[in-house]
């Protein structure tokens, strides 16, 4: 099982901010290789956890998507709660968030709010953020056959 985990580097406090969405969790470590020692760890606690206690392992329920504008490439993080219709879309490095209530409709105002940026940035002569960002997927030490359905012995006699 792998989660989806966003690492945000923040030049004015100098660490990286790494962030679980499936889990709402977060974490702050010095550097990207901090971050990700740190994440990787509590990831796995927090797994086994919630398998001790008989709960659900929640899904992953983040995407990305890379929008290319003005040339510059420019990643965003989709996260949905389906149960909620609640979408969200997060454009790190500006740090700007949009919501909505489908994916298509919180998609299209990801471009919409990126470009309107990009293209305020350029007429203004502000410079385009240029913090640390990356995406990657992390495994758990636990293999999970179903994260919906909970565990039972079947005795075959």
């Amino acid at each position: 099982m792998s989660y989806l985990v966003i690492y945000e580097g923040d030049r004015a406090t100098s660490n990286v901010v790494a962030y679980i969405p499936a889990l709402n969790m977060d974490i702050i470590g010095d550097t990207y290789e901090e971050a990700r020692e740190i994440i990787q760890e509590i990831l796995n606690h927090e797994i086994s956890s919630l398998i001790d206690a008989g709960s659900l392992i929640p899904d992953d329920n983040a995407s990305t998507e890379t929008l290319l504008m003005g040339g510059t490439k420019f990643p965003v993080l989709y996260e949905s709660n389906r149960d909620k219709n609640h979408y969200t879309a997060y454009i790190p490095g500006f740090r700007i968030r949009v919501e909505s209530s489908s994916l298509e409709d919180v998609k299209r105002k990801a471009r919409i709010v990126l470009q309107n940026e990009v293209t305020y940035r350029k007429n203004s002569n502000t410079k385009t953020p240029e913090e640390f960002v990356h995406i990657e997927r992390i495994s758990t030490a636990h293999i999970v056959i179903s994260t919906s359905v909970p565990l039972r012995t079947l005795q075959i006699s």
